[in-house]
């Protein structure tokens, strides 16, 4: 027998007790979009014939440990809830992924304090002396001349229990698509404002933004901050306005995708009310500290699953594995700190070399697996499955920032990452290179490098065109650099 009951939002938890108890034999259960908070702690022997368990959009915080004794499940669907043990980037693989964590969890665990924070907002709206002030500088007001370039990541501690890792964003357009593999819905996003922009005939500047939210990180944590608010005497009612504006066009983009996809999709949860920040104003600052504080530490469900996650020990030895080479550049000296045991984890790390900056994700496998053969072998930690944790592991982390992958490659060192795309992404290039007054210099770079006249001017062309748009052809320029 199947049991549907989707969409039923006032059925309770014990309604789920009571189908475990009195429906043995039941072989599905498919309640999608409920609020259930939580599944029988007796699941897994109450329900040995289940094959179908769907519980997408509700509010699970924790699965029951006895969901693993399920040996008859091939479907299991659990998007879309805020699940934090185990983490939902795990719990989505499967039931022998949710065993693995709970076996992982045995040998010892830790408490994550750290949440992602990412600043968004137009340009010169003030994000980066929000980080400043959040950071408690003396002069938290950032000078134009040191504007952020396509993004800044630092690590702010808020109080004895809560770090941010702040990702601070530049606003201009051209930074957007290089800004998108940091941006998911574990995330607190900051969206900003000027006061005096908060107006009607500027949103469409702030809507690139909350579009660019829901399609990649739905169901995001979203706070509206207004800031520069000296500009106004009004500031109230814009406060009201933006907070309305950003929740409007969300659901505004979550119809309109449900009727092209004939599937729902989740809305950004935008807090309430907007915050009027001023670096200029102590308390202001210390009431947007307040409200992340309260947001990071909201249970029941939280609203923010990825801080106060319950981490396995294991987990934290691969981002050791990961530090050590970050740290080192070397495999095989870093490998020796492990061995050593000298090497710290990703993000504790007081060195970066160069060298470090990037693993392909295969290689990784193979000196994790060398760390668990001659290191954690020998203590409780033992592993036997290490292939298995080192892919959950590193779902966690990059889910949390801590690295970022693509193309087979795991990037450790997301800043330097940053660092190096900054010089090509400039937005002060465009002016620069259209300049007559950069390009004689250009000109005899390039003619010191046996550049003739034609190849100067298609270089020049070429040059222009990759500032303004990010294109490189496969003519001058590419073989130029």
């Amino acid at each position: 027998a199947f049991l549907y009951v989707s969409g039923c939002g006032n059925l309770t938890d014990d309604s789920i007790k009571a189908v475990a108890t009195g429906c043995p034999s039941l072989k599905g259960l498919i309640a999608v979009g409920c609020s259930f908070t939580a599944l029988p702690e007796d699941i897994g022997d109450r329900l040995p014939d289940l094959e179908r368990l769907e519980f997408e959009g509700n509010k699970l915080t924790a699965l029951p440990r006895s969901i693993v004794k399920l040996a008859k499940l091939t479907t299991l669907d659990l998007h879309e809830n805020p699940l934090q043990e185990p983490p939902l980037e795990i719990a989505v693989k499967g039931l022998d992924a949710i065993r693995n964590y709970f076996e992982e969890l045995e040998k010892g665990a830790t408490t994550s304090t750290v949440l992602k924070l990412v600043l968004v907002g137009d340009e010169e709206v003030g994000k980066t002396s929000i980080r400043n002030a959040l950071a408690r500088r003396p002069n938290p007001r950032q000078a134009e001349k040191d504007r952020t370039i396509h993004l800044d990541i630092e690590k702010v501690e808020l109080d004895d229990d809560l770090v941010l890792n702040i990702y601070d964003c530049g606003g201009q357009v051209e930074y957007l698509p290089g800004q998108l593999p940091y941006i998911n819905n574990l995330a607190l996003i900051v969206i900003v404002v000027e006061a005096r922009h908060a107006t009607d005939e500027y949103f469409e500047r702030v809507e690139r933004f909350v579009v660019l939210l829901q399609a990649r990180a739905p169901g995001a944590v979203v706070l509206p901050v207004v800031s520069k608010v000296d500009q106004v005497d009004d500031l109230e009612p814009r406060c009201r306005w933006f907070e309305r504006r950003v929740r409007d066009l969300s659901d505004k983009i979550q119809r309109a995708a449900e009727e092209r996809r004939g599937r729902e999709i989740t809305p950004l949860v935008v807090v309430s009310p907007a915050l009027a920040v001023s670096v200029d104003s102590p308390d202001s600052i210390q009431r947007l500290r307040d409200v992340i504080s309260k947001l990071a530490n909201q249970k029941d469900p939280p609203l923010l699953r990825g801080i106060r996650q319950r981490i396995p020990t294991s987990y934290q030895e691969v981002l050791k594995v990961l530090g050590a080479i970050a740290e080192r550049g070397d495999d095989e000296l870093a490998l020796r700190m492990l061995r050593d045991g000298t090497a710290s984890a990703l993000g504790e790390t007081t060195t970066l070399s160069p060298a470090g900056t990037y693993r392909p994700y295969d290689k990784l496998i193979e000196m994790w697996k060398e760390y668990c053969n001659d290191v954690l072998s020998t203590t409780n930690l033992r592993i036997d499955e290490p292939e298995r944790v080192f892919k959950a592991a590193i779902s966690l982390w990059l889910s949390q920032g801590a690295i970022v992958d693509d193309a087979g490659l795991v990037f450790l060192q997301p800043s330097v990452i940053t660092d190096l795309i900054r010089p090509l992404v400039d937005h002060r290039l465009r002016s620069e290179v259209e300049s007559e007054e950069i390009m004689p210099d250009v000109v005899a770079f390039v003619k010191e490098r046996g550049l003739d006249n034609d190849d100067i001017g298609k270089l020049r062309c070429e040059l222009r065109t990759f500032v303004e748009s990010g294109e490189i052809s496969s003519g001058a320029l590419l073989a130029f650099l």
